[in-house]
């Protein structure tokens, strides 16, 4: 049986979640394409396959919540994103960046829909309440994230995935 979920604690899980996230996100194109040297064609098949795994994801993090235990599969999900976010800062030739990119997409869908699974054990909130919240936390990530990239990345494409990595971390 699970648990009462504090709202606080999945709005700081989705803001990190989708923080890190959106630090990846923008990234995709203009990296494969000017960093890279690939064809924006590449790029868009890049991100086809980003999207797959992210969709893949989520419907393994839903079978993860219904058939498994929650805060592990949680943290598994963290955990696999933290790592191949890690793994970005040493590792971002091609086509590993595209391959670890489809992980941390698998492990984003996953664990973003455990967040949300997660936001049904909200009990001192209406559900409306809770999932207005959750939304909230989401597009202040994309914002937060999407700023983060535009500032970092003409710095030093390790420095974004290091950032990244530590907005993983901190979930942990």
């Amino acid at each position: 049986m699970m648990k009462t979920m504090k709202l606080k604690w999945l709005f700081l899980a989705s803001l990190l979640n989708n923080t890190g996230s959106a630090l990846l996100w923008p990234l995709i194109t203009v990296y494969v394409h000017d960093y890279l040297h690939e064809s924006m064609t590449v790029a868009g098949i890049v991100m086809f396959f980003i999207s797959m795994a992210m969709m893949a994801g989520n419907y393994c993090g839903g079978w993860l919540f219904d058939h498994w235990r929650p805060y592990q599969a949680a943290v598994l999900t963290v955990l696999v994103a933290t790592l191949a976010t890690i793994l970005l800062i040493f590792f971002h030739g091609w086509p590993t960046f595209a391959l670890l990119l489809c992980l941390v997409s698998f492990a984003d869908g996953s664990s973003l829909t455990i967040i949300n699974a997660y936001g049904t054990a909200v009990t001192s909130r209406s559900t409306r309440y809770v999932f207005n919240a959750l939304y909230m936390a989401m597009n202040v990530g994309v914002v937060l994230g999407t700023l983060l990239v535009g500032v970092l990345l003409p710095i030093s494409p390790t420095l974004t995935f290091t950032v990244t990595a530590g907005a993983y971390l901190s979930l942990r």
